[in-house]
């Protein structure tokens, strides 16, 4: 929805999520779900791991 011009504040308007919320949705978003390996995943595990985007090392 970024791509369309959307904001946070207007997305977590129309949602009644807070806009902390909708940012840490966006960010788990992102993930390649293929690193995952097929693995379930709660929404906070999924939070953390995408906490550590781009450091494959950690």
């Amino acid at each position: 929805m970024l791509d369309l011009g959307e904001t946070e504040d207007r997305m977590a308007k129309a949602t009644g999520r807070s806009r902390a919320t909708v940012r840490r949705r966006l960010k788990v978003a992102t993930l390649d779900t293929d690193q995952l390996g097929g693995r379930q995943a709660s929404f906070d595990q999924l939070d953390r791991i995408a906490g550590f985007a781009g450091r494959p090392d950690l």
